[in-house]
């Protein structure tokens, strides 16, 4: 777990934000180019369930305050 409270919250804004406007982009434009933006937004809603960014680990990042 290395995602604080405000970095959950932003991610799952921002995720379902990019997902359902590059769903809104493929389907209604039939362009595929709106798929890696609801891609991207798949990412950042899943890791703010799970609470982990790989990206931060791989940095050694964290932006939780607990100590475990």
């Amino acid at each position: 777990m290395n995602l604080g409270k405000y970095d959950i919250i932003i991610r799952a804004i921002v995720g379902l934000i990019c997902f359902v406007y590059g769903m809104n982009i493929a389907l209604e434009s039939l362009n595929i180019l709106g798929l890696p933006l609801a891609g991207g937004g798949i990412i950042l809603m899943v890791t703010a369930l799970v609470r982990w960014c790989p990206i931060y680990a791989f940095l050694g990042l964290s932006s939780c305050h607990l100590k475990t």
